[in-house]
């Protein structure tokens, strides 16, 4: 059985990480018409969602068009793929913890699979002394090897009961504080100092790498646990 924690909140995206169209397509932009079709009024998740424009001119589904995404996601290299089944440990330049030391990702392959499970980590947030104390502020190769060993769940490759057992995994690690929300450099936390607060500017980063390396995705599937369903919300329109 996979435990109901790993599974808090997915967002099935059909057609995939690579599912951006042609260079030609408009980056994604919630706030408008245009990307919402004639589907309607739900079509923005911004403060200003309830004006016409934002809305279209029907229901509320957003349409059956295909949304667009911004295509400067899939500038960098794509990762080097390891042997199918072990993990990939990739140091993103200008990534951040929240102690300002620099961070990255990982990938397990699976040559086999066109598709993609990217998996946002949890650890609670950092808003005061006590909450800062609690929650990591590093991250780095040396501790995913210390942990990649302790993966279960959606990661187990040997549980035919595991619908992802297939598939390729991205996992996100959690060091920023900020539910993988943030893009505050030098926040002041009371009792905790600066934070660097840039989970969200860390995913735009990793995706540069994950785009082009998942190039013929066919489906992904956005998911998490604790502060990671937070951050799979708010960062479902970058992914």
């Amino acid at each position: 059985m996979i435990p109901a924690r790993w599974l808090i909140l997915g967002a099935l995206v059909l057609g995939g990480v690579a599912g951006c169209g042609s260079s030609d397509d408009a980056p994604l932009d919630p706030g408008t018409g245009d990307n919402g079709g004639e589907g309607g009024s739900g079509g923005s998740d911004d403060t200003d969602s309830g004006t016409e424009d934002d809305g279209g001119d029907g229901g509320s589904g957003g349409g059956d068009s295909e949304p667009h995404c911004d295509d400067t996601k899939a500038t960098g290299e794509p990762v080097t793929p390891g042997a199918d089944g072990e993990w990939v440990w990739v140091d993103v330049p200008g990534a951040k913890c929240r102690n300002g030391s620099d961070t990255g990702f990982a990938i397990n392959f699976n040559s086999a699979s066109k598709n993609v499970v990217v998996y946002l980590e949890g650890g609670g947030a950092c808003f005061n002394g006590v909450t800062c104390s609690r929650n990591p502020a590093s991250y780095n190769h040396g501790t995913f090897n210390e942990k990649k060993g302790s993966l279960g769940g959606i990661f187990d490759r040997s549980n035919d009961a595991n619908p992802l057992k297939d598939w390729n995994f991205v996992y996100i690690p959690y060091c920023t504080g900020d539910v993988h929300a943030g893009n505050k450099t030098g926040g002041n936390v009371p009792f905790a100092g600066e934070q660097q607060f840039v989970g969200y500017a860390n995913i735009g980063l990793y995706l540069q790498r994950i785009v082009p390396t998942f190039a013929d995705a066919e489906r992904v599937l956005l998911t998490c646990v604790s502060a990671g369903g937070f951050g799979a919300a708010a960062n479902y329109v970058q992914v």
